[in-house]
């Protein structure tokens, strides 16, 4: 770029242009100067005198400038410092936002310190200390309740590196302190390192004007381990079975102070992990009727149970849920007893289940006014089955006993953590923990933070942390990399398989809308109940001291008894003499065929029996006030072909059935959640079934029942997202529900 002036020594400037940096508040503004003499001034690039001269008489020398050489140069090193992207304050001059993209620059200039002489304003460098990477970490865990709080950081300078940059081995994390003489050592708190990678910065402060930047392999683990961890009040807390991903974070377990029940955790996680855990102790009956993928379900479990983790088994529904906790509850029989809670009407199943499979297991039915008996001499082998509603009632009486294996049957009966039942379930004392649901998420998150809480203590932080950290996140923003790193953090203790994936020998559903026109009295009576409906709710918003939840009570109530009118007139109007459109549909699908008929209306079901009957039809009737014994012989004498429908209230008969002899399911009003639904198609599409299952759901057209319709598809990418959907209804805020009311026209377009 110059030239020497006479016979003085050639004085060449720099191969790049000279940096002149300031910082200030985080950001750094970069100046590109040259300085054609040494002690000369500078000047920006191609500016300036093309002769600078430098000294006095005989010592005087200089240089010529290459202008256009220079500018070619400064381009070419702003350029390579992604000066570029930054704000322009005047020509060879810019503005570098703070943090990673300031850091970045700072650090490129280290790595062009033969090229590029960098000069700072006073009292404003920033210090480039290099990277840090998994080996630097230092981490100390500590026992607490249900989880272990971790403190640390990633270690900077001081005995860690020499004076050439190279590593040396690290201290222990109680070590950290350097000795006299040594070199100063500098902590990154593990908190910063987190908060570094929730804001995607590559790049953390140490002390006053250093820096490191997080190699990419720490950033990784760093990923994994920040949607497992939790903080509160300044502590990091990890779940007990979450700790995984904190081991992760270092390069040898020696880095990791750690308790003595930590060390006792990571080394039942390591034979789990390998050929540590026992060999199963099956029954014959049980180890020939496991098919391979229950036969892998059940591996899973006594792994995560040899480890002490919970689980969640979420199996599709028909996939034999039961027989693989049979399985498990025999393998884990010499450990004690155990206890098995369930819904009232899937006791008998679990009875009849376990005489058949696993008759070396001692079942007590912990039912009945003399049901006391039931807890006494517990021993090995023994498996107390109850039903939920006692399970609340003898909470106390329960929690007072240890028992090697809890069970949860149709788990998503505590999806509410508010509820006397979820609590007592809580309190039981286990020392492993199973939950059996074909779906852990009905309408929404919250329903599956309550069924971890009690299966597994601890993983997903409090209601409060998950909340902030998950389900505001995923259900009102669509945050797709924290449902990412939910269903990552779920992957280890839930496992779900569909009839696709494992029972390729089961025949095909065919899901069938039909779209059924009501007829006009029907419409009229609807459009009234809409119109006056929408009347209401515009006089109490008017009211201005009206209470919010009355309004929403208004509306659920006005929700209800729209979708009643989709069924039958009569469920509203009892005097009307309008009938119904879809009871009409209903007759015409049910010939020649074995239908199960589901709605959530027991009042319609009423309707129905007669009127079937009076069209030659052998019907049988399933609700919430059938006594268990008659149950159990509906249910047999619809398997042995001794009636042609079988008439189900949703709530009562859409879980724990096996209803094989069925091909036809038909659903006479939509669920707010598809997977409700689901459940009940899978009492007949189900392990044993040997013909395809016609599925059909009937709509009424232009009505609230085709807006909830739409309202399936977002339920089911939430369930599909997290591993699949109860009552959206309890989910939408009072507008929404409004919207639905609006949306719903009785057109009569069909």
């Amino acid at each position: 770029m110059h030239k020497s002036i006479g016979d003085h020594p050639v004085l060449t400037a720099p191969k790049g242009s000279l940096g002149h940096l300031l910082g200030a508040s985080g950001a750094v503004e970069a100046r590109l100067h040259v300085r054609p003499v040494k002690l000369g001034p500078v000047f920006a690039p191609g500016e300036g005198p093309a002769l600078v001269l430098e000294g006095q008489g005989r010592d005087r020398h200089g240089a010529r400038r290459d202008r256009h050489q220079e500018r070619v140069a400064g381009r070419a090193l702003a350029e390579r410092l992604g000066l570029g992207g930054g704000q322009e304050v005047e020509p060879w001059a810019s503005r570098v936002n703070e943090g990673d993209p300031a850091l970045h620059l700072v650090a490129t200039l280290k790595d062009l310190a033969d090229e590029v002489v960098v000069e700072w304003a006073d009292d404003q460098r920033l210090l480039s200390l290099g990277t840090i990477g998994r080996r630097d970490m230092r981490m100390k865990v500590a026992d607490r309740l249900d989880w272990f709080s971790v403190e640390g950081g990633a270690q900077v300078g001081g005995p860690g590196a020499d004076r050439r940059g190279k590593r040396k081995a690290r201290k222990p994390y109680q070590d950290l302190t350097p000795a006299a003489g040594a070199g100063e050592v500098e902590i990154v708190p593990l908190h910063e390192l987190f908060a570094a990678i929730r804001d995607g910065r590559r790049y953390v402060a140490v002390g006053g004007h250093g820096f490191v930047r997080i190699e990419d392999s720490l950033r990784q683990a760093l990923a994994r381990a920040e949607g497992a961890v939790f903080q509160t009040r300044g502590t990091i807390q990890i779940a007990a079975v979450g700790s995984d991903p904190l081991l992760g974070l270092v390069e040898d377990e020696e880095q990791i102070e750690a308790s003595a029940t930590f060390s006792a955790l990571r080394r039942r996680m390591r034979e789990a992990a390998g050929d540590g855990v026992e060999a199963l102790r099956l029954d014959p009956a049980l180890d020939g009727a496991l098919r391979p993928y229950q036969k892998a379900g059940v591996d899973w479990l006594a792994r995560l149970a040899h480890w002490g983790a919970g689980a969640v088994l979420a199996d599709e529904m028909g996939l034999g849920k039961t027989i693989q906790t049979l399985a498990m509850l025999a393998h884990r029989a010499p450990r004690g007893p155990a206890l098995v809670v369930a819904p009232t009407s899937v006791v008998g199943n679990w009875l009849a289940e376990a005489a058949r499979f696993a008759p070396s297991l001692s079942l007590r039915d912990y039912r009945g006014a003399q049901r006391d008996a039931g807890l006494r001499g517990l021993g090995p082998g023994d498996v107390v089955l109850t039903s939920y509603a006692i399970a609340s009632l003898d909470s106390e009486a329960l929690a007072a006993l240890p028992f090697a294996s809890l069970v949860l049957d149709e788990a998503h009966a505590i999806k509410n953590a508010t509820t006397e039942r979820a609590k007592a379930l809580r309190a039981i004392q286990a020392d492993w923990r199973l939950g059996l649901t074909g779906t852990p998420i009905e309408n929404h998150l919250g329903e599956l933070w309550s069924l971890l809480r009690v299966v597994s203590p601890g993983l997903l932080g409090s209601w409060e942390q998950f909340r902030a950290r998950y389900a505001i996140p995923i259900e009102k923003f669509g945050d797709v990399a924290r449902r990412d790193s939910l269903a990552a953090l779920l992957r280890p203790f839930l496992l779900r398989r569909t009839k696709a994936e494992v029972a390729r020998e089961l025949p095909p559903v065919t899901e069938v809308v039909r779209v059924v026109r009501l007829s006009p009295e029907e419409l009229a009576l609807y459009e009234q109940m809409r119109l006056s409906t929408l009347n209401e709710v515009i006089e109490k918003k008017k009211d201005p001291d009206r209470d919010g939840s009355d309004l929403r009570f208004v509306l659920l109530a006005a929700l209800t008894r729209m979708r009643q009118l989709c069924c039958h007139p009569r469920l509203v109007y009892p005097d009307t003499h309008a009938g119904s459109a879809k009871a009409a549909r209903l007759v015409d699908l049910l010939d020649g065929h074995a239908a199960l008929v589901f709605s959530q209306f027991r009042s319609f079901l009423d309707l129905l029996e007669p009127r079937l009957r009076q069209h030659g039809f052998r019907v049988l009737v399933l609700d919430g006030t059938t006594p268990v014994e008659a149950r159990e012989r509906r249910i047999a004498a619809f398997q042995a072909g001794e009636a042609d429908v079988f008439l189900i209230s949703l709530r009562a008969g859409g879980v724990g059935l096996n209803l094989t002899a069925a091909d036809t399911v038909i659903h006479l009003d939509p669920w707010w959640n598809p997977a409700v639904e689901d459940q009940a198609t899978a009492r007949a599409h189900r392990i044993g079934q040997q013909r395809p299952i016609t599925a059909v759901r009937l709509v009424a057209s232009g009505t609230i029942e085709e807006a909830m319709l739409r309202l399936h598809a977002t339920k089911r990418a939430l369930a599909a997202g997290i591993l699949a959907g109860g009552d959206a209804a309890a989910a939408l805020d009072t507008e929404q529900l409004i919207a639905l009311i609006q949306q719903a026209p009785a057109t009569g377009v069909g």
